[in-house]
């Protein structure tokens, strides 16, 4: 029933687009004046706390314009036409009302006489008075470096933006570039001869793809250093002030394949993602937007709730309106698939926002002065199309200093290998220009460990085998992850008392924004006072553990009548009605009347979802269960905090609360039987910290250490 409804959904929603397309039926109008106040009357952006989407379009003549006068592959001037650009920016507009695009000219497409496009380039300039878009240049059709010498490539810059300027009008200028990949002198060029500060200036993880690569980036903005594109800069001296963005959004299991290769017959591609070429013209409109949406999924919902807001940006050529002319594409066009992916993007995530490149940039860099805070953290399951393999899990950590990305294999559970250590502490150069007549392609950066795979070293390995200064180096950003010291006892800290480093929250999409969970005066503080709108919101350990004991303090107030705990051996299901963590519970009442219940365990698995111990058949409890003894302490009483000891070896769990001991249960029986074993939780998985639904609650966590036992 779940995917005849999902699949009716999809039918609704091309029909509609269907019937927009009809001949006949008018094209969407927008008259002009009301765009203008729809544009006058948006509240002031900033970056956190939204969900962005940005959307390129390349208006060219040739395929690839390698330099001003040579170019590679067909002639497409016969799908640049008004009629093409029609076609593909009002199905924007009536999928997302309000949206504005970057369209970005080649230099033949700015400077081409002929009537066709004439009328292109003046119906774009109307475009952008009445939706807002931004029009700009693209050098070199994406490879511009790769062809041409840097003092070439300005020359093309000064002379493209002046050509758009002069085409637009009254005083025009656009924010940004789109380039595919720029070096370093070029976008120092941009920022300090031409003003402007974002550029579209690399293709995060292109490799063995087209004319050009430049792996080794990270995928988020940044300011490029001086010595490579792909470098973050590392100090002021080093730094150049034009953020440098990605070219479109890659699914981070399939961004590991060097170009593409064909497995049971299909073809596993590097960039899919979010681009029109590898989703629907490969696989189709179902199957194809259902890879973009799990792509977008990926930055929305969990890389939205790790980094305080998410950015998925889409190349999309406006010769593919039409191109299915000249390469066949097997008669698809994509069209059906961009409306339902917009479509959905507006039904599942409603606050996001579609602007032009130009925008998001400067947003970007109204938050970030330099690259000092950056630090970008993505976790990503494959959806199981194609390369995104369903049984693999993988996580980056993007910073100043380095990028690292730990792949684990769900089947087998083994510990997380290392695919990729790009260092950015080390020194990097770019290659020289091109000779005249030749390509220089290889533009990545690439040392330690790189995901491709394609050199002799790129043999994954764990975070142990690293060198003592590689883990230094990861240690200093990601205590979590390595060299957090344990003491003499083998007790290890899982806070490290500045911010939540090694936990994520997870809650449905409506929650996902909210600080309920922050760290306040080196505590972890959950604050719902006055928000009672919300359902279950966790904080997630990212690691995961088998038998260990964990100990922690917990402060509770009298004004805070809402339910925590402490789930254990747990894992959240995101595909759960919207996302439910299942496990077992170390239940804390603050209230007063209930506070006795703290120490007892609860269990959220579904197929549970009782007391079990003691042993209930639901989740009602009443005082007969109360332990003689219980102590419960009040943040006004004594010293504030409560001791929680939660011991857990094999189905063996016991609890301590300030001394007393509240659970020593054997859950054989219970936590290995089929309901756990079905959502692999019970024996391992990880902790969290739970803010109860529609909960009124206020609790501080500090001191989490955990010493791991051997079965």
């Amino acid at each position: 029933m779940k995917n005849m409804k999902r699949r009716g959904s999809i039918f609704f929603a091309l029909l509609g687009f269907c019937l927009y397309c009809l001949p006949g039926l008018a094209a969407v109008q927008v008259p002009e004046e009301d765009v203008k106040q729809n544009v006058k009357n948006e509240p002031t952006l900033t970056l956190m706390g939204n969900r962005f989407l940005t959307f390129n379009t390349i208006v060219r003549v040739r395929q690839i314009e390698v330099t001003r006068d040579v170019a590679h592959g067909p002639d497409e001037s016969s799908v640049h036409t008004p009629a093409e650009a029609r076609t593909f920016r009002e199905a924007i507009e009536a999928a997302w009302p309000g949206a504005r695009i970057t369209w970005a000219f080649s230099w033949l497409a700015l400077h081409d006489e002929r009537d066709q496009y004439r009328a292109l380039r003046d119906l774009a300039v109307r475009y952008q008075k009445k939706f807002g878009d931004e029009i700009t240049f693209i050098p070199g059709a994406y490879f511009s470096n790769m062809y041409n010498t840097r003092e070439q490539v300005n020359r093309d810059l000064h002379e493209g933006l002046k050509r758009v300027s002069e085409i637009v009008g009254d005083g025009y200028r656009p924010k940004s570039v789109v380039a595919g990949f720029l070096a370093s002198e070029n976008l120092s060029y941009l920022a300090e001869k031409e003003n402007i500060h974002v550029c579209q200036g690399n293709i995060w993880s292109q490799y063995a793809v087209d004319n050009g690569d430049g792996e080794g980036s990270i995928c988020y903005p940044y300011y490029p250093s001086r010595e490579h594109f792909c470098k973050p800069a590392q100090k002021k001296a080093d730094l150049i002030d034009c953020v440098n963005l990605d070219g479109w959004t890659v699914d981070f299991l399939c961004a590991r394949i060097p170009g593409g290769r064909t497995v049971n017959g299909e073809r596993w591609r590097s960039r899919q993602g979010v681009g029109p070429i590898e989703t629907l013209l490969d696989m189709g409109t179902e199957r194809g937007t259902q890879a973009m949406l799990a792509t977008t999924a990926a930055h929305f919902d969990d890389g939205f709730s790790r980094n305080g807001f998410a950015w998925v940006t889409c190349g999309w050529e406006m010769s593919l309106v039409e191109a299915r002319k000249i390469y066949g594409y097997g008669g698809k066009n994509g069209m059906e698939g961009l409306h339902l992916w917009l479509t959905e993007i507006r039904k599942r995530w409603p606050n996001a926002k579609l602007i032009t490149q130009g925008e998001f940039g400067e947003l970007w860099r109204a938050q970030y002065k330099d690259n000092e805070k950056v630090d970008y953290r993505f976790v990503q399951q494959g959806c199981g199309i194609r390369a995104s393999e369903a049984d693999k899990e993988i996580s980056w950590f993007m910073n100043k200093d380095f990028r690292l990305a730990l792949l684990r294999d769900l089947k087998t559970n083994a510990p997380a290998q290392v695919i990729d250590f790009t260092r950015y502490d080390l020194t990097a150069a770019e290659p020289a220009d091109p000779e005249p007549g030749k390509q220089s392609r290889n533009w990545s950066l690439m040392n330690r460990l790189n995901q491709k795979g394609v050199r002799p070293q790129d043999k994954p390995v764990s975070l142990e085998h690293l060198t003592p200064e590689e883990q230094t180096l990861i240690q200093r950003r990601y205590p979590e992850l390595i060299g957090c010291k344990t003491d003499a006892a083998g007790w290890q800290p899982l806070f490290n008392g500045t911010d939540l480093s090694g936990w994520t929250v997870q809650c449905k999409s409506k929650d996902q924004g909210k600080t309920f969970w922050q760290v306040d005066g080196g505590t972890i503080l959950c604050d719902s006072l006055g928000r009672p709108d919300h359902d279950y919101c966790w904080l997630v350990s990212d690691k995961e553990y088998g038998d260990f004991e964990l100990r922690l303090k917990f402060q509770a107030y009298t004004n805070s009548p809402g339910n925590s705990g402490i789930q254990f051996r747990s894992r959240y299901d995101k595909d759960d009605q919207g996302g439910w963590l299942n496990g077992p519970q170390v239940d804390i009442h603050p209230l007063a009347s209930q506070s006795w219940r703290t120490g007892l365990i609860y269990d959220e698995t579904r197929g549970e979802q009782r007391w079990v111990s003691p042993s209930l058949p639901n989740w009602k409890i009443g005082t007969e269960h109360k332990l003689a003894g219980h102590v419960f302490t009040y943040a006004h009483e004594g010293d504030g905090w409560n001791d929680l000891l939660l011991i857990a070896r094999g189905n063996h769990i016991k609890t301590i609360v300030n001394g007393v001991v509240c659970t020593d249960w054997d859950g054989t029986g219970t936590l290995d039987n089929a309901a756990h074993r079905a959502k692999n939780v019970g024996r391992t998985g990880h902790f969290a910290l739970q803010l109860h639904a529609k909960d009124q609650l206020r609790i501080r966590f500090k001191d989490l250490a955990i010493r791991e036992l051997t079965p």
